[in-house]
């Protein structure tokens, strides 16, 4: 049967996982992304044309501060700490925690529990303050520390970013560029199929987005949501369907956890395997 609830299952794995990201992606990974950056110069912040950039401003520590309450208000989900958090595992031994936490032996899907609960909880924060405040987080700098059973926490240790219309084109790009480093470290210690862990990353965005929509416009939501996804290798990472039903193109393996599939898996909803021991 499939698991509990019917959301994603990046958000059944929120609390799994805390890491680094002080780390640098294989041109295998990033390639596609890059090829598209260079096509879309508006894609991230750090690539605005000079004339949108003249429209942004600048935000700075004080006035992010101000913005993350108000969202973390709506839901705790979408906070995010800021400043600097005690020494953080490195990301090999947090993709070894989270298998022991989950008591996997299989190294993938400790690799997918770690991409699927960073990549939620890192969306969370970057998209209610993009839909609620119009405001872009730098990423540039993001740590994390981990507790088993706990999960983890994510903070900016010098918040910024800018504020302005039209940076939902920027998100996506900013979001990629930042996780396939994520990605391609978390690949060298448990190798998993890229197209199985960005499809983590875009589930949690879809859920993200859902969870959003409860407090927002559920137009600008989805708005935001399709500009992020087109981004590769995002935009072949599933489908909507009827009544805005997202479907993965690949398992995120929580099913071998013994709990089933996830309400948008591509596997057959009977499909479990029983845990050991």
């Amino acid at each position: 049967m499939r698991a509990a609830s019917t959301l994603p299952g990046a958000l059944l794995a929120v609390q799994f996982v805390t890491i680094v990201p002080s780390v640098r992606a294989g041109p295998g990974d990033a390639a596609r992304t890059t090829a598209w950056l260079r096509t879309h110069p508006r894609g991230h912040a750090r690539h605005l044309t000079p004339s949108l950039r003249a429209d942004m401003e600048t935000v700075g520590a004080e006035q992010i501060a101000a913005a993350v309450a108000r969202v973390a208000g709506d839901n705790p989900f979408f906070g995010i700490g800021l400043g600097p958090l005690p020494a953080a595992l490195p990301i090999e031994d947090a993709v070894a925690a989270v298998g022991a936490w989950a008591r996997t032996d299989e190294p993938r899907v400790a690799a997918s529990l770690t991409v699927l609960g960073y990549s939620a909880r890192l969306a969370g924060p970057v998209l209610a303050l993009l839909v609620r405040a119009h405001v872009l987080l730098d990423l540039s700098a993001v740590s994390c520390a981990y507790a088993p059973g706990a999960g983890f926490r994510l903070s900016l240790p010098a918040a910024s970013g800018l504020r302005g219309a039209g940076l939902a084109d920027a998100c996506g790009p900013a979001l990629v560029t930042h996780l396939s480093e994520i990605i391609a470290r978390v690949r060298v210690v448990a190798p998993a199929a890229p197209a199985l862990l960005w499809g983590n990353v875009a589930s949690g965005i879809v859920g993200t987005v859902r969870q959003l929509a409860r407090v927002a416009p559920p137009a600008e939501c989805r708005r935001v949501r399709d500009a992020v996804l087109a981004t590769p290798p995002l935009d072949t990472a599933g489908a909507f369907g009827a009544h805005d039903a997202y479907t993965r193109r690949s398992c995120c393996l929580y099913y071998r956890l013994g709990g089933g599939t996830c309400g948008d898996c591509p596997l057959p909803a009977g499909l479990t395997r029983h845990r050991r021991g």
